[in-house]
C-alpha cells in the first residue's frame, strides 16, 4: 500500500493566555504532534473545508510551550476525528 499525503491548513487557530514570543514555538509543536496523530490514528474520511471549535484545555502556568503545542494538537485532532463520523 502506498503512502497518502494528508493536508491540514489551519487559516486561524486562537490561543488566549500565551506570550506573543512562544506562537512559533507553539506552532512548530501543533505541527508536529498533529502529523504524528494523522499518521498514527488518521482518518479514512475526506473531510470538508469547514471552521471547527477544538474547544479549550487547561496547563499549568509553568508548562512549556512544547506540551502546550501537543495539547492544542490533540484538542485540534479530536475535534476534526469526532465530526467525521456525524456526516
Amino acid at each position: 500500500m502506498g503512502m497518502k499525503r494528508v493536508d491540514i491548513q489551519i487559516d486561524e487557530l486562537v490561543l488566549n493566555g500565551f506570550a506573543a514570543a512562544d506562537r512559533f514555538r507553539i506552532a512548530e509543536s501543533i505541527k508536529q504532534e498533529l502529523a504524528r496523530l494523522v499518521k498514527e490514528r488518521g482518518s479514512e474520511r475526506r473531510l470538508s473545508s469547514q471552521a471547527r471549535d477544538a474547544g479549550s484545555f487547561r496547563v499549568a502556568p509553568d508548562t512549556n510551550v512544547e506540551i502546550i503545542g501537543r495539547q492544542a494538537a490533540r484538542s485540534v485532532h479530536q475535534s476534526v476525528v469526532s465530526k467525521v463520523g456525524r456526516r
